[in-house]
């Protein structure tokens, strides 16, 4: 039996002194090293280590064999209490119980060459924030260094399964979508193509939350130093960085303060300080709200990155575009969505509008694995399309038909229709936007403009006849007005649109809801009507029919959505309250971040604004941005799905990364002082005069200009005093 101690480390913690113990002996456990006593001299020898077959380390040994490691731990209290534990490790306890589980533990113990080498090799000169360094050997456990020795063997208990990858590489999935090819497959062949590079590029949501507002710097900070000083080999960064977003996100208290980075690399965390996010507060009841762009905001490489990072928003487009061939689609929408800006032909209306709601359909699932849902959703023009099967009042196949006729009808309206349409964006209030209106119908008769869209207050969108389009633009012109042509050739939202409606309405009809029955439907702002609607009107045809065909009252509805979020909620006897609004974030879903400026106008920085993607910016990195905004405000979220180390989203466990032990700890505020010392204990403890054997000590209410001392006379500390006595019974004394 090899024996050993902590008190030789770290002396005395009294209460503490148990559970230092046990942390030593675990480690002991995992590392399978048995470390020497420290300061050892000499056994005391009324102990008979032979008899006993005890054997006290004097330096240090690997475990004695491969069988189970155990340890026990004694700690005798000071006041009587004695406690035993024992220790199996984990690796051993694991695969003898036929369990799984996360563990740290080597399953064979080292050499003692190899042992011996490496302690060698480690010297105050060469260690850097527990690496061997110089040439020393490292020991690799789960894709990251612990520093040690090294070590090639595999953890059968704790590897990585499930389809997760270890150490870089990865294993194939079998994924089939509804019976179609692999989607393993399908990203191998985009990865071969010109188009699809960018989708090779990748980041990572790392989060913080702290006590007090600068406790986020401080964490920054913190860090900034700590990784500025560590080296990680190039081949274990990936890996680490996997592990660091894991413990960050699934191995910390969450506290009321957050902030977020999103890094491309290990390499980003030296200048986290800049990169860092401005700290929030977490609120009591976050919740978001879902903003669905209307048509004009696609591009050819709208969320193409998120295809290979996260499989579900792939199926999702897969399943699309199985779904149109049963319409009669003769093109692929999957394979459009991955074309080059040269081969695209993503403004064609045909090809925009369904690719756009697919993207944003498959955008709300994805969300929905990382456990974000809105409590409210409205949709501009064509995005209430999306919007309906977020707010469950549609089926993704019948948006998806929805979408498609509405684009198919729309593009041959381009080429069959007699009259040439077009879109003007303006800077003019509804009212005012009446006026020119109204002037141009009547200055040209066989012309005609409609208000297609009242974007914000002070935006709207004004439809119609090319020619009386242009007119109107060189009138506000020179008038100093913002005016600007969309680039469209159908007068969306117009009298153009009349000549298809009919067609439109047979065609999409018969509409169904989500077979799902467990989604609970949420509350939506029509922009059509400019209220509330029941998702159930969502079914009749003749809505969407009014939807391609009347204003788009966006300002209206969406001010309606946040005048009701803003209410106060009170709890009523009849649970009403439960049924109010709360949202305090708009997430804009679609290609493009095109509402933004008429959203923060409409709520006057009331509400946060952010989008998922952006034009010509790395989906990953929008998508996670708007993911860590949601995170600030106090929204639980899957964070382990959302940076792709999991796909399970009912555990936390299964995921592919591994707790991190030595990063930098809490940094707390020394800066605020919590012990209220009173003047007359502040002034005793730093005192500047000590006792004198003959006035003492200052008194503790000292004044500088009326001195005074206190002093207690003792016969026993004062023998000289007995001969200064007035009178021998008398307690007056002479000085």
């Amino acid at each position: 039996m090899y024996v050993g101690a902590v008190k030789s480390n770290i002396g005395h913690l009294e209460g503490a002194s148990g559970i230092a113990g046990i942390i030593k002996s675990i480690m002991v456990l995992e590392k399978g090293i048995i470390p020497p006593n420290a300061n050892f001299e000499s056994l005391n020898p009324k102990i008979d280590a032979d008899f006993l077959n005890l054997v006290f380390p004097t330096e240090v040994m690997p475990w004695p064999n491969d069988a189970p490691r155990r340890a026990s731990v004694s700690s005798f209290g000071y006041g009587g209490s004695n406690c035993h534990v024992v220790l199996d490790d984990a690796y051993n306890f694991l695969r003898m119980h036929g369990l799984q589980g996360r563990h740290r533990t080597r399953p064979h113990p080292p050499s003692v060459e190899e042992l011996r080498s490496a302690v060698l090799s480690i010297t105050p000169n060469n260690m850097s924030n527990g690496e061997a360094l110089n040439g020393a050997s490292t020991e690799t456990h789960d894709g990251h260094l612990n520093g040690g020795i090294s070590t090639n063997s595999n953890h059968t208990n704790g590897t990585h399964t499930n389809g997760n990858y270890r150490n870089g590489e990865t294993n194939e999935t079998d994924i089939r979508i509804n019976g179609m090819p692999k989607l393993n497959g399908i990203i191998a062949q985009m990865n071969g193509s010109e188009a699809f590079t960018t989708v090779k590029e990748d980041a990572t949501l790392l989060v913080w939350s702290a006590h007090d507002e600068s406790g986020i710097g401080r964490f920054a900070q913190s860090y900034e130093d700590h990784f500025s000083s560590m080296r990680i080999p190039d081949s274990e960064k990936t890996q680490y960085l996997k592990d660091l977003a894991y413990t960050l996100a699934e191995r910390r208290t969450l506290l009321g303060w957050k902030g977020f980075s999103v890094v491309s690399s290990i390499d980003d965390l030296t200048s986290l300080s800049k990169n860092m996010s401005v700290p929030v507060r977490s609120l009591s009841t976050p919740g978001a709200c879902f903003v669905f762009t209307g048509q004009g905001a696609q591009w050819f490489a709208m969320g193409r990155e998120l295809i290979a990072k996260y499989p579900i928003y792939a199926a999702v487009l897969l399943d699309a575009s199985e779904y149109l061939k049963t319409l009669g689609c003769s093109w692929d929408l999957f394979g459009e969505m991955i074309k080059p800006k040269s081969e695209s032909k993503i403004d064609d209306p045909a090809f925009s509008q369904p690719c756009c709601t697919a993207l944003q359909i498959a955008l709300v699932d994805l969300l929905e694995t990382f456990g974000i849902t809105p409590v409210a959703v409205i949709g501009h023009s064509s995005g209430e399309i999306a919007a309906a099967y977020a707010a469950k009042g549609l089926s993704a196949q019948s948006a998806l038909k929805v979408s498609y006729y509405r684009g198919l009808l729309s593009s041959g309206l381009c080429r069959s229709s007699a009259t040439k349409g077009a879109m003007l964006s303006a800077n003019l209030s509804p009212a005012q936007a009446g006026v020119y209106i109204e002037r141009s119908n009547d200055a040209n008769p066989g012309l005609r403009l409609d208000l297609a869209c009242i974007n914000s207050p002070s935006n709207v969108t004004i439809s119609g006849d090319a020619e009386a389009v242009t007119a109107l633009k060189e009138e506000l012109d020179n008038e100093d007005i913002f005016a600007r042509k969309l680039n469209v050739n159908v007068a969306y939202h117009s009298f153009q649109m009349q000549a298809v409606a009919t067609e439109y309405e047979a065609s999409i009809a018969p509409l169904d809801i989500p077979s799902d029955k467990g989604r609970v439907p949420v509350m939506i702002a029509s922009t059509v009507t400019g209220d509330f609607i029941n998702p159930a009107e969502f079914l009749d045809p003749r809505y969407w029919v009014k939807n391609m065909t009347s204003t788009v009252r966006f300002a209206e509805a969406l001010a309606k959505l946040c005048s009701r979020s803003k209410s106060k909620r009170r709890k009523k006897l009849d649970l009403a309250h439960r049924k109010e609004l709360s949202f305090q974030l708009l997430v804009e879903i679609g290609p493009h971040s095109a509402l933004k400026a008429p959203c923060k106008e409409i709520l006057e920085s009331q509400i946060t604004y952010v989008s998922v993607l952006t034009r010509n910016q790395s989906a990953i990195k929008t998508l996670l941005t708007a993911v860590g905004r949601l995170y600030c405000l106090g929204h639980p979220l899957r964070l382990a799905v959302v940076n792709g180390l999991s796909t399970d989203i009912r555990s936390k466990t299964n995921t592919s990364a591994h707790m991190l032990v030595d990063l930098p700890q809490y940094p707390f505020n020394h800066g605020q002082p919590f012990w209220f010392e009173s003047r007359l204990s502040k002034n005793f403890r730093f005192r500047k005069h000590g006792r004198h054997d003959l006035l003492g000590i200052p008194d503790l209410d000292w004044n500088p200009f009326a001195a005074k001392w206190r002093h207690l006379v003792k016969v026993a500390e004062m023998p000289w005093v007995e001969d200064h006595k007035v009178r021998q019974n008398a307690e007056q004394l002479v000085i």
